[in-house]
């Protein structure tokens, strides 16, 4: 509890000061230091909050004031690092230059031009997106058991039709080795990808894939 209060405060607070840095002219590479350490202190906050839940599902209070941190955080960094996908960032100018709107004309974008940087901006922003939102549904435990569950069942429930409908058209034919053929090559492989969907739906939900994917 102690660490996961720490690392939020601790990314708040880079934040902050990081913000405040932009009226003394921080730079691109400090700007860019600045969102990096806010990263790391908010995917640590969000991996304990996967040993934290069962606490924070019976006191709302306290999961209320996470919650509105995390959001609180969350609007800051990704502000922060949409600011790096702009064509002309470069480390050697003001941060400040990146996050005005409209942003100033610096006659040289497309000499710095750089697409991977921001695609990896973009990934980066979908990553933090995503954990977040499901770090705060699972802290809700009446609506995390319930999707689980009901998206659970579903899957269940369509591998039974289909599996039904295959085994219906399949007795319908006549053809001893036609049934094999179909048997082998369209209701084998169906079945499969049901089977495997649901194991990777089990897999995904789970506490491993929650932290592997903070990190």
């Amino acid at each position: 509890m102690a660490l996961s209060d720490t690392q939020i405060i601790s990314g708040i607070a880079i934040m902050i000061g990081g913000y405040y840095a932009l009226a003394y002219g921080i730079s691109g590479y400090h700007w860019r230091m600045v969102t990096r350490i806010a990263w790391f202190s908010t995917i640590t906050h969000l991996a304990a909050l996967s040993c934290l839940r069962s606490y924070l599902h019976k006191n709302q209070l306290k999961r209320a004031l996470r919650l509105f941190l995390m959001g609180a955080l969350a609007i800051m960094i990704i502000t922060a690092i949409a600011a790096e996908a702009n064509e002309t960032y470069r480390d050697n100018r003001p941060a400040a230059c990146f996050l005005q709107l409209p942003r100033p004309d610096l006659g040289d974008a497309n000499q710095y031009h750089d697409v991977d940087a921001k695609m990896d901006t973009t990934f980066g922003i979908v990553l933090l997106t995503y954990n977040i939102l499901t770090r705060a549904t699972k802290l809700h435990k009446a609506v995390s058991d319930g999707l689980t569950r009901r998206l659970k069942d579903w899957l269940a429930s369509t591998g039974r039709l289909i599996a039904k409908f295959c085994a219906a058209k399949l007795e319908t034919i006549k053809s001893q080795r036609l049934k094999l053929f179909i048997f082998i090559s369209i209701m084998q492989p169906v079945l499969a990808i049901l089977i495997v969907a649901e194991t990777y739906y089990s897999m995904f939900t789970s506490t491993i894939a929650e932290v592997s994917t903070s990190s």
